[in-house]
């Protein structure tokens, strides 16, 4: 009885220390995830924000509309073509397709 007790003590500290292991790498894993996406979404923020009149506002993906507050894709764009304003809509698609770059760069490192 004593060896089966011993030996079922060694398999059971064998596999803790596996599992130890395994949940830090996990961790670690997780982590690296975590700050690689927190890296892509910094990507869609433009720091002169998505349309001259409102600076304040930078995420070039979703954000409010100007006048219902309703979410919106694209809220520089969408400002642009409600204004029907094509110098507007150029400037906003720059800032958008230089974020969707950023965003391709930050997938692709390892």
């Amino acid at each position: 009885m004593s060896d089966n007790f011993q030996t079922n003590m060694l398999k059971w500290a064998n596999s803790s220390l596996l599992n130890k292991n395994y949940l830090h790498n996990l961790r670690k894993h997780i982590k690296t995830i975590n700050e690689r996406l927190i890296q892509l979404e910094r990507t869609f923020i433009h720091v002169e924000g998505i349309s001259p009149d409102r600076p304040w506002f930078g995420h070039v993906l979703y954000g409010p509309d100007l006048y219902t507050g309703s979410s919106v894709l694209f809220p520089g764009l969408s400002e642009a073509m409600e204004k029907d304003n094509a110098t507007l809509a150029l400037w906003a698609e720059e800032r958008i397709v230089e974020a969707i770059h950023q965003a391709e760069k930050t997938l692709s490192r390892q």
